[in-house]
């Protein structure tokens, strides 16, 4: 942290961009006490072109494809994965953070998706299906003391869930309100992923998005991933892990 301090502020008089940061570093600690993932949402907060509405993504929740119709220019900004490919303006680039946000001037949007499908999901994606380099499958099996090699089934990703602190959670698997401030920032519309269609139409109703940003929205792929009836006790772990999400967000 000290290192980027000097860094960040070395740069803030002449960069716009790096006074962002600064603020952002100086602030993040009193977000991080609540529980909040800030550090990721300073990748994930992004600006929507022609409106100005903020859109926080969320891992799991057709990140790469609400991302995508929020671009301007393709390849610009290796920062992030997502800037590498679609070149979306991030909020810290323009010398703002969650605590500007939080006055309830700028518009805020989030999508989330239920948390038990969104738990198997990333399951699927980053742990079955994955070979032992991905980084999240990793991570976990650090955590749980396994050999690189070793399986890693669903009881375990509990386990990782049940004794990691929430803000250090991996982003695909961490609870969504930790994912995005809800209980701190004036969110003014939560869209869901089962409803995507209509409540982008929403989205453009309330000028938040444009006509044609909504209309460059891509298919999605939906979950892979069919619970068998020998995991319904984890389903049942599950709902207790994510319990806040369930009742924030309204899914039963």
């Amino acid at each position: 942290m000290l290192y980027n301090f000097i860094r960040f502020a070395a740069a803030a008089p002449f960069s716009r961009a790096y006074r962002g940061k600064l603020r952002w570093l100086l602030e993040t600690k009193q977000w991080e006490d609540r529980g909040i993932a800030a550090t990721d949402i300073k990748r994930k907060a992004i600006v929507v072109p022609g409106t100005g509405a903020v859109f926080i993504a969320v891992s799991k929740v057709a990140n790469t494809s609400l991302s995508f119709i929020l671009s301007t220019r393709p390849g610009i900004n290796s920062r992030n994965p997502h800037s590498k490919r679609f070149g979306p303006q991030r909020l810290v680039d323009t010398n703002r953070t969650l605590s500007d946000l939080a006055n309830g001037l700028t518009p805020i949007f989030i999508f989330v998706r239920h948390p038990i499908d969104r738990f198997w999901s990333a399951y699927t994606d980053k742990i079955a299906n994955s070979g032992e380099k991905n980084p999240q499958r990793r991570a976990i099996g650090a955590h749980l003391g396994r050999a690189p090699g070793d399986p890693i089934d669903p009881g375990d990703v509990v386990r990782y869930l049940s004794t990691t602190p929430v803000r250090l959670i991996d982003e695909h698997f961490r609870p969504q309100w930790s994912c995005t401030g809800v209980e701190y920032l004036p969110i003014a519309f939560v869209g869901k992923l089962e409803t995507i269609g209509s409540d982008m139409k929403e989205l453009v109703a309330r000028g938040f998005l444009t006509d044609e940003q909504q209309q460059r929205l891509p298919r999605f792929n939906s979950t892979k991933y069919r619970v068998r009836s020998n995991e319904k006790d984890i389903n049942e772990t599950l709902r207790q892990i994510y319990r806040k999400d369930m009742e924030l967000f309204d899914y039963d």
